[in-house]
């Protein structure tokens, strides 16, 4: 998976940059399921 910043592929963060880059969990595939899995729960009953 990569993330976009600045129209290029994000870096990793670092404590010397924080405003930029990509944090791990946010490349995570556990947190990815489980965020796929809280929308679905949420948007269903929706639609």
């Amino acid at each position: 998976m990569a993330c976009v910043e600045e129209c290029r592929q994000a870096e990793p963060w670092t404590k010397d940059k924080p405003m930029a880059g990509v944090k791990d969990y946010v490349i995570d595939p556990v947190n990815a399921e489980r965020l796929w899995t809280v929308t679905t729960e949420i948007v269903s009953p929706h639609l």
